[in-house]
């Protein structure tokens, strides 16, 4: 939970067969995307909701070409804050590590849930984020 956060998220990543649905505030880090690319050449559906932030502009152009992109705007000191990533609709990782370049120096959590509730949980948060979020762009 603790420790090599980052490649925990990679070999999720790597198990996906059909979906991956990632909800991330910051998402700068180029070696998960380039696993997400990975997995979407072979027919993975891939959706991305992040912050829509300077912060994230480093990949923001490469996400809109190649995944389904909803980008939440700050609303004055609100913003999107939620870290979590969903597998095929049947397990979530979800911490408080940010997909971020800098994330690795920090103390962070990640975790994985396979509860079938606890995951309709995050899958129905994701699909409200997604949806009304999606108009905006």
């Amino acid at each position: 939970m603790f420790d090599e956060i980052k490649d925990k998220i990679i070999q999720g990543i790597r198990r996906a067969e059909y979906t991956i649905w990632i909800a991330v505030a910051w998402f700068t880090d180029i070696d998960i995307y380039i696993e997400l690319i990975l997995r979407k050449i072979d027919g993975v559906n891939v959706r991305i909701i992040t912050s829509d932030e300077p912060t994230n502009q480093t990949l923001i152009a490469d996400f809109e070409r190649n995944f389904e992109l909803v980008k939440v705007p700050k609303k004055g000191f609100n913003r999107l804050h939620n870290k979590f990533c969903i597998i095929d609709l049947e397990y979530v990782m979800h911490g408080s590590y940010n997909w971020s370049n800098t994330a690795p120096n920090n103390n962070e959590t990640w975790a994985t849930a396979l509860d079938r509730d606890f995951v309709k949980n995050f899958t129905d948060e994701f699909m409200n984020l997604f949806v009304n979020n999606y108009e905006r762009y």
